[in-house]
């Protein structure tokens, strides 16, 4: 049912294609999955399976350091959305318990700008370079190259020349959450991992623990939530609710949620590629609506967790 639901989608017929035809299905394929669900799932996309095991283990290393040591990384301490954040710090709905999972993001690395929401430096704990900084920031870069990848797919699939990105993509807003779900021990039906909710920007791109269940997607013609499997290297991606509102809803930006499914905890890493942060609209450079993925992302933000428009930042 998952891989009827969720095709899985090679990716090397794109970037190594044995034909035109096979790399124009491939953009036919991806452009099916997106008016259908908004979700799909990618093999052979590039990213060293070492630097996504690597990005698992260090998920471990972040969150288990004493309570202490990642409240002093947190969020909440800086202006600029980076850092840890806690169990109950992010509620999806008013209808659902606050989630359980912990979280710490990272984004561009921008040190000497002013600091906002958006722009500003990383954290970074008190981790051997070796052990921590270095693997997960070649991770993000690899991130950094696939979003820009499947954003080239995507405009093809939508009709665009790969050229409409040239204004979008010279230094985009790409943040990472490695998220950490603990054990699901509570009856409430309201408490969540992470509550039923779209993503609000670009794609998605996330790495799931291998084995380790738990997101769930809803399919509306069905009228249930669809597990999606963890399966070592493959990718599942995603539409953000900013590519629906660009693509006049013909682009889907899907529900899905999180339980912790397994007995022990459930690691994953989140990326979120939204695009330069002035920029407008690619696929519509006429339209007169200007504002810019920054204003689109600050906004959602503050009237989804009612923060002051200066300290937004990823999901």
């Amino acid at each position: 049912m998952s891989d009827f639901y969720l095709p899985t989608i090679d990716i090397s017929r794109y970037t190594t294609p044995k034909s035109a035809e096979d790399r124009a299905q491939l953009i036919a394929d991806v452009r099916s999955c997106c008016l259908q669900h908004g979700f799909l799932q990618i093999k052979n996309h590039g990213v060293p399976l070492k630097a996504q095991k690597q990005m698992i283990e260090s998920c471990g290393k972040i969150f288990r350091l004493p309570r202490e040591e990642k409240v002093a990384l947190s969020l909440k301490k800086r202006t600029c959305r980076r850092g840890y954040e806690g169990p109950g710090d992010q509620l999806q709905h008013e209808d659902f318990l606050p989630d359980s999972k912990e979280g710490f993001y990272i984004g561009p690395e921008e040190r000497g700008v002013k600091e906002t929401a958006i722009h500003g430096p990383n954290v970074w704990p008190n981790l051997p370079e070796e052990e921590f900084h270095g693997p997960v920031w070649e991770y993000y870069q690899e991130m950094v190259k696939l979003g820009r990848l499947l954003w080239e797919i995507l405009v093809q699939s939508l009709g665009h020349p790969p050229s409409v990105l040239d204004g979008f993509t010279r230094n985009p807003g790409v943040f990472m959450k490695m998220i950490r779900y603990p054990r699901h021990n509570s009856t409430d039906p309201r408490q969540y991992g992470a509550g039923p909710h779209t993503d609000f920007g670009g794609v998605t791109c996330l790495l799931q623990q291998p084995g380790k269940e738990g997101l769930e997607v809803w399919h509306a013609a069905q009228q249930k939530w669809i597990p999606i499997p963890a399966i070592e290297d493959i990718y599942i991606i995603n539409l953000g609710d900013m590519i629906q509102k660009w693509t006049g809803g013909e682009y889907k930006s899907t529900m899905h949620r999180v339980i912790n499914k397994g007995d022990g905890e459930r690691f994953s890493c989140a990326t979120f590629w939204h695009g330069d942060m002035d920029a407008t609209s690619p696929l519509n450079p006429d339209d007169n609506n200007k504002e810019t993925v920054e204003q689109y992302i600050v906004n959602r933000f503050s009237k989804q967790f009612s923060l002051p428009t200066g300290n937004v930042g990823a999901s």
